[in-house]
């Protein structure tokens, strides 16, 4: 469904044929969503052992709050690089034009706030 809400800046067609050299970062982004739940398995439950005798495993609650601060600083360096350096040919911003600019952004809040709170009913 996002393809059909995006003003076609994505170009579906190219997902079914197969990805393009120039679509590397696709391939990137499915690795890192790949080894999300694995990842996280491994945080919560230490089945290679690499903890030492003694330390506890972390729990649920607080591997959500590692990964939600982490989200959160991945999500905010993201964000300024492509204010500064956008993709796709769209002109440079600023913060400061980010931020006097609300035209809009509440879908924006509001895609987030659900994420997060789906994010965070799921591992409750």
């Amino acid at each position: 469904m996002n393809y059909f809400l995006d003003d076609k800046i994505n170009k579906a067609e190219i997902i079914f044929p197969g990805v393009r050299k120039e679509h590397v970062h696709w391939i990137f982004a499915g690795v890192c969503f790949s080894l999300f739940s694995p990842a996280f398995n491994l945080a919560t439950n230490d089945q290679w052992r690499t903890l030492k005798d003694g330390v506890p495993k972390l729990v649920v609650y607080t591997a959500f709050f590692y990964f939600s601060v982490s989200c959160f600083v991945i999500a905010l360096i993201l964000n300024i690089s492509f204010l500064y350096h956008p993709a796709l040919g769209v002109p440079k911003s600023s913060c400061k034009a980010y931020l006097n600019d609300w035209n809009g952004r509440w879908w924006a809040f509001l895609a987030g706030f659900l994420c997060g709170l789906g994010n965070g009913l799921q591992f409750m």
